[in-house]
């Protein structure tokens, strides 16, 4: 008996196996052609060029929608910026690369012999190359431990040209961590306060970076830039949990449906979902849908707020620049669209699929939200 629960699982997670050549489709760009000129300030050197180029493929191979998205914004320090965080954003929530090797510190007591001991580890470790940036004032001490990284030499660099917020680069590293520990959140509001702290700080560095103009410390946000940046970065974030939610299933036994979703819809634990579903349980695949149509409407309403702050965001100093940082959101749009189109059915194999008719138009959707401001 034993035996046959564990080929239900194994066929589960084949059964749930993303499509990776419909993936690498979804990489290919009508910008594929662009190199880092279009990117890179004139001041780079070889090395630096070649640590955006770094920064650049980890985007497109782990998070290929937010590819085309940073091509598209105004400048180019915004889009060197653009790739450098997002890098950041995706390399501290990979579960599968290699521990990072920051500067000497190679060494750790914490128990490696556990998974969460390992991420524990590699948010360590992020934690200590961001914080070197801030100790090394100049720039000038070649020992820091962000100068073994590629991705932090540019943050580097960054930082001494744009000075940036460290309290950004905490929260996302801190939504990482907390994420990391969770096989699933209690409430929609935990998940909704996850993507406010990882997905919509992300945004706020590349505003900052732009000159956008910010609260101080401690104080209540007037700005509707800001406002706007939060309940965007909410949508993206809620979008990101659907999209990577059957992989991430099978691969951790993590349920991005939040429990009191599983509760309202008699959704399975996540222990016995995969199994319900490969065995063809239609009660609980109704029940699934059910509760992934609740996450949508939930992003579908962030998004629409955001939206209708647009006219105030393009008023206020910084506005044009923050409209592009915006972009990110149509393309999660896009999948919000595919998935309702499959009546919420994360495990539908065509889900992940997209032709490149359906990648052209999501491409030239975004070219006209980026000519028309919108997002």
């Amino acid at each position: 008996m034993q035996s046959h629960g564990r080929n239900m699982i194994r066929s589960s997670a084949v059964y749930l196996r993303p499509n990776r050549a419909a993936q690498q489709r979804c990489q290919i760009s009508s910008l594929s052609l662009v190199n880092s000129k279009l990117i890179a300030p004139a001041l780079f050197d070889a090395a630096q060029k070649v640590d955006l180029d770094v920064a650049v493929s980890m985007v497109r191979k782990f998070d290929p929608v937010a590819y085309m998205p940073g091509l598209l914004l105004p400048t180019r320090d915004a889009r060197l910026g653009y790739f450098a965080f997002r890098s950041f954003w995706v390399q501290t929530g990979l579960r599968i690369a290699p521990l990072p090797t920051i500067g000497n510190d190679r060494e750790s007591a914490v128990n490696h012999t556990t998974p969460l001991g390992i991420e524990e580890e590699r948010i360590r470790r992020w934690r200590l190359g961001i914080q070197s940036i801030y100790d090394d004032v100049d720039g000038s001490n070649e020992s820091k431990a962000w100068s073994t990284d590629p991705t932090l030499r540019l943050i580097q660099y960054l930082h001494q040209t744009h000075p940036l917020s460290k309290n950004y680069f905490e929260s996302i590293l801190d939504a990482r961590l907390r994420d990391m520990s969770v096989t699933q959140y209690d409430t929609v509001q935990d998940l909704i306060n996850h993507g406010s702290a990882s997905c919509a700080n992300l945004i706020n560095l590349i505003l900052e970076l732009e000159g956008v103009p910010k609260p101080g410390v401690g104080e209540v946000s007037s700005s509707q830039i800001y406002l706007a940046a939060k309940e965007v970065g909410i949508a993206h974030g809620l979008t990101n949990a659907l999209r990577g939610s059957i992989p991430v299933l099978s691969t951790t036994g993590k349920l991005v449906v939040p429990a009191e979703l599983c509760v309202k819809y008699g959704v399975k634990t996540p222990r016995y979902l995969l199994s319900a579903l490969a065995i063809g349980d239609d009660d609980c695949k109704r029940a699934l849908r059910s509760a992934v149509g609740d996450l949508v409407a939930y992003a579908r309403e962030h998004l629409e707020r955001a939206r209708k702050r647009r006219t105030e965001v393009l008023s206020e100093s910084g506005g044009d620049a923050a409209v592009s940082a915006f972009l990110p959101v149509t393309a999660s749009e896009t999948f919000l669209d595919r998935l309702e189109m499959k009546t919420f059915d994360l495990t539908d194999r065509n889900l992940r699929s997209v032709g490149m008719t359906e990648h052209a138009k999501c491409t030239l959707k975004l070219y006209k939200a980026s000519l028309q401001q919108q997002y």
